[in-house]
């Protein structure tokens, strides 16, 4: 291995740890932390380590590959920043609301904390997309395998919430009402919420899956 790949790999490393560091502290600041500290929104500042941790894997993860083959594509890129956005919100939102029982005030403050952290997380993940696109600007950022890639890993969801979808109706129809945990209107807004996640997870998880598997 010669020099310049050294030092690739030892810098890839290095960005590697500071993501992982910026990960935990970010879960900390999410899901355990009070809402203020010594004056600051640690929802926020939270969202914003998560997404220094998220640019952070992705670079470290390239500047780890030394051969030109195995490097992550910008597709591939950007299929990792949403599984692991999705998974970050939807690990949140499960945390939070089980916490606070479910059943909430919609004009509560707790769920306007809950909102802003979400979308915060979310604006974190587009921005983070934008400086990947921003850094690759001249280089071939999609061709038809992205786009079959995409178009299978859709399908695949599609299929997934479909059928949730239906087992959500038939377990809705064909069991008494005073048999349901969860059938009051909010409960089944929060099913609908988990399955719509549910399909993103699946899809941008398929996604990486069949990136993966053309790269061996």
């Amino acid at each position: 291995m010669d020099t310049s790949a050294t030092t690739g790999l030892q810098r890839g490393i290095l960005w590697l740890w500071i993501g992982g560091a910026s990960g935990f502290l970010a879960a900390y600041l999410l899901l355990f932390a009070p809402n203020e500290l010594l004056g600051i929104d640690t929802g926020l500042v939270g969202s914003a380590l998560l997404l220094l941790a998220g640019w952070s894997a992705v670079y470290g993860l390239s500047a780890t590959r030394a051969n030109p083959e195995s490097l992550i594509t910008f597709g591939e890129k950007q299929a990792w920043i949403a599984l692991i956005t999705t998974m970050a919100v939807g690990a949140y939102l499960l945390y939070k609301l089980n916490g606070l029982g479910w059943a909430i005030d919609l004009r509560s403050r707790a769920l306007e904390k809950i909102a802003t952290n979400s979308v915060a997380m979310l604006v974190g993940a587009a921005i983070l997309a934008h400086l990947l696109r921003q850094r690759e600007a001249g280089a071939t950022l999609e061709d038809e395998r992205d786009r079959a890639i995409r178009q299978r890993a859709a399908s695949d969801s599609h299929g997934v919430l479909l059928t949730l979808l239906i087992g959500l109706i038939v377990t809705l129809g064909l069991t008494p009402v005073e048999r349901l945990p969860f059938s009051s209107p909010i409960a089944i807004a929060h099913a609908l919420i988990g399955l719509l996640l549910l399909s993103e997870l699946v899809r941008h998880a398929a996604e990486v899956w069949r990136y993966r598997q053309e790269r061996r």
